[in-house]
């Protein structure tokens, strides 16, 4: 289903440092500002995203050119999913996508539209395999389709329903009881927004709500949050507090 690849690997990097980042939402600015404050190497270090690049945010056409940048990947989130089916003629969720920040896309001409939907096509694929310590890391937008184990992602198409469970779906933090990924040491995800990282079993959600705002007051609440996979330890900021370094250690 457009031509999406369903997982994409790497080896563990040798050459430097891996980090993994919650949903972005446009807030290119906090990921740079967290970027600068861990001091990162744009020569050796990569970054991860869960996906959701865009919307909501001030800048999702510049968050998107990230996925051109060479340290930067990140898989689908149901934002960029949303960008994709816009395309298409049986597209009936335009209002539920405007509502949920994707006006912008709307004042984009014809060609920019169609070159957008192209880059989330080639660079961005449904989950991202990650070796480090001799363990694999995956990194989905918001869960392993049911009833699957991570290795049956590895080369396989993904039908239509599968899909959407892998950028929709909520089970993990909505529904009681113990979740475990299967045939994976930890699995990041995003998609269901908190105020801190959350952590099930093996799966950690780093959605710490980017562009959360207070009904009440207007403010933004919400923080991006960037986790260093080689220390556990994650980071947060957002645009009117300081960064909080090494905010607590996760168990990886």
């Amino acid at each position: 289903m457009y031509n999406l690849c369903s997982l994409l690997s790497f080896e563990q990097n040798i050459r430097g440092r891996d980090f993994i980042v919650g949903d972005i939402h446009g807030h290119v600015e906090l990921l740079f500002r967290l970027l600068s404050a861990v001091k990162f190497d744009y020569s050796n270090d990569r970054v991860f995203a869960v996906g959701d690049l865009i919307d909501r945010g001030p800048n999702s056409f510049d968050a998107l050119q990230l996925t051109k940048e060479p340290w930067f990947f990140s898989c689908l989130g149901n934002h960029e999913l949303f960008m994709l089916e816009s395309g298409q003629p049986e597209f009936h969720d335009v209002q539920q996508w405007r509502r949920n920040g994707g006006d912008w896309f709307f004042s984009l001409c014809k060609s920019q539209q169609n070159e957008l939907r192209r880059m989330i096509t080639e660079n961005m694929p449904v989950s991202i395999s990650l070796q480090n310590r001799g363990n694999m890391f995956g990194i989905i937008h918001a869960s392993i389709p049911s009833g699957m184990n991570w290795k049956d992602l590895y080369g396989g198409v993904l039908s239509r329903d599968l899909l959407y469970e892998s950028v929709w779906d909520r089970r993990y933090w909505l529904k009681d009881g113990e979740h475990r990924a299967q045939g994976i040491h930890t699995l990041f995800c995003g998609h269901t927004p908190g105020e801190s990282v959350r952590q099930i079993g093996n799966i950690i959600n780093l959605d710490t709500g980017t562009a959360t705002i207070k009904k009440e007051t207007g403010k933004k609440i919400g923080r991006l949050t960037l986790c260093e996979i080689s220390t556990e330890f994650t980071y947060s900021s957002c645009d009117y507090v300081s960064l909080d370094a090494a905010e607590r250690p996760l168990i990886l």
